[in-house]
């Protein structure tokens, strides 16, 4: 009976002292520290992608003794992503309010270039009636080139700015707020 109740009581001191380690072992894990390479990282992670098509309608002026101009289309797709860059942003971290200030200046949205790939332009030729001032690479490249613009502008046109901003400022909200700080996060 005395060897039960020592081995109970045994027990029960070795398994409060597991709870209290394995309590003190996840306690220590949650005390995450806020640094602003923390935040550099959630704030790469909020970005707004784009897959866009564009039809670019390109006409060849003719030449003196040539009686019609030249006209094809370029048919473009590509990917265009928004970022913010905190590299363009003060980050002011206050660990004993638990509360993180980050004010993005005037450059720190970033768009990229469009991602375009071998198969994602087309270029049709509508109607290329001259004998001596015929289409050329030359043509189609400043076509392509129109292109790529109008798909850039149109991107920026439906708003992908203001949708990075907003998906940086939520993004950051939450990773911040799940590590119990407040945050204020504005751009300029």
């Amino acid at each position: 009976m005395l060897k039960n109740i020592m081995t109970i009581g045994l027990a029960v001191v070795v398994g409060f002292g597991a709870m209290y380690a394995y309590g003190r072992f996840f306690d220590d894990s949650r005390q995450t520290r806020v640094t602003v390479n923390s935040i550099k990282k959630i704030a790469e992670s909020a970005a707004i992608e784009y897959n866009m098509s564009v039809i670019k309608e390109q006409t060849k002026k003719k030449k003196f003794i040539e009686w019609k101009d030249a006209k094809f289309l370029v048919l473009l797709t590509g990917k265009i992503r928004g970022s913010v860059d905190l590299n363009n942003a003060t980050v002011r971290i206050d660990k004993e309010k638990k509360t993180v200030d980050i004010k993005f200046r005037k450059n720190a949205v970033k768009i990229s270039n469009p991602e375009i790939g071998p198969d994602d332009i087309k270029i049709i030729t509508v109607s290329d009636p001259n004998i001596f001032h015929k289409l050329n690479d030359r043509d189609r490249n400043k076509g392509q080139t129109a292109a790529i613009k109008l798909l850039r502008q149109s991107v920026l046109d439906k708003g992908i700015v203001q949708q990075t901003k907003n998906q940086a400022t939520l993004v950051l909200q939450n990773f911040l707020a799940a590590l119990d700080y407040k945050s204020s996060i504005s751009f300029l």
